[in-house]
């Protein structure tokens, strides 16, 4: 009986050992990179404003008064009877943001309608910068452009599932999945799937993550917005029921075990 017992034992432990075991290949990202030796990706990635984007925009120079209509103002509660004022402070800014419209347009204080969509920050800083130099309206200005609530999701087999903010404009998919503890090692490194609203139409696009040239792909970064989901493998159902056979197993030995132990002790 105790013989038994071992042996239906050493049987369960080999079982959950195998279950645990992965191939090298199925796990490591950019497989062969070390052959291909380094290269640039052809598409230099910026980010370019579009729709729904959220922008602070603040405009500063030496006299602060004169960069006050060209900047977003907190409506503020009026001490006086039926009245309502606005708070002339630049720092009140720091919380304001424009989005931009289905149009790709924001509302400028003071100028009106800007099509902004498709530009750099840095494009739309150098043009309100020009605009605001040439018209005449302050000699100095320095304006500041940034995306405010800019995120992207990730789900999946991965650990740390999620809504991630991006707290700079560059985000590559492996620094996407790093955010969210990386992949699990059921994850499908070549079956990543990144869904994309791109001109009013959603695209899903299935990344390699084990293929080097992922890094020359259009894809490689991270754009507000996007959705990047993991593909389980498709033994993890199978790897799930196996342990919960295992446990059930190492449950049903346990029991023998005592039972066995009861036995040993009465017969002696």
């Amino acid at each position: 009986m105790k013989h038994t017992v071992l042996s239906l034992l050493a049987v369960i432990m080999m079982t959950v050992m195998l279950c645990s075991c992965h191939s090298r290949e199925k796990i490591v990202y950019v497989q062969g990179a070390d052959v291909i030796g380094s290269f640039q990706n052809p598409t230099p990635y910026e980010a370019r404003i579009a729709k729904d984007d959220q922008l602070s925009i603040l405009v500063t120079c030496s006299d602060l008064l004169l960069a006050v209509p060209f900047n977003l103002q907190r409506p503020q509660a009026s001490m006086q009877e039926g009245g309502g004022s606005y708070s002339t402070n630049i720092n009140d800014n720091d919380n304001l943001y424009y989005r931009v419209d289905s149009n790709g347009d924001i509302l400028f204080p003071s100028i009106g309608k800007l099509h902004v969509e498709g530009m750099t920050r840095g494009e739309l800083s150098d043009y309100l910068t020009n605009y605001l130099s040439s018209k005449g309206y302050i000699s100095d200005p320095i304006v500041n452009v940034s995306f405010t609530g800019a995120h992207y999701s990730v789900i999946g087999e991965v650990n740390n599932p999620g809504i991630i903010s991006m707290t700079q404009d560059r985000v590559t998919i492996f620094e996407a999945l790093a955010a969210a503890h990386d992949m699990t090692i059921f994850g499908e490194r070549d079956k990543v799937q990144l869904m994309r609203e791109e001109n009013g139409t959603q695209k899903v696009i299935r990344l390699n993550l084990k293929d080097p040239q992922i890094i020359a792909s259009p894809y490689y970064f991270v754009k507000n917005g996007d959705v990047i989901y993991v593909e389980p493998s498709g033994t993890r159902a199978a790897n799930r029921e196996v342990s919960n056979l295992s446990s059930f197993a190492i449950s049903i030995t346990s029991i023998l075990i005592t039972i066995a132990s009861l036995i040993i002790t009465v017969t002696k």
